[in-house]
């Protein structure tokens, strides 16, 4: 048994999804596993182990 992996490639569009199915079946795949993800169920800004930062700095200089 062959199975195509998509994971979160399909970003919630059913039409990506639809076009992920045919794909993977036509390249002869016997099923198609799908994964979602919501970090607001997974995780929360409470959490103890959380290291607070106070903004973002650049991580590459700006180009002019």
């Amino acid at each position: 048994m062959v199975i195509g992996e998509v994971g979160q490639a399909h970003d919630g569009s059913l039409g990506t999804v639809h076009a992920f199915i045919d794909a993977i079946a036509a390249a002869g795949a016997d099923a198609v596993k799908f994964q979602t993800h919501i970090a607001a169920a997974e995780s929360c800004t409470d959490e103890p182990w959380r290291v607070k930062f106070s903004g973002l700095k650049p991580l590459l200089p700006t180009m002019r």
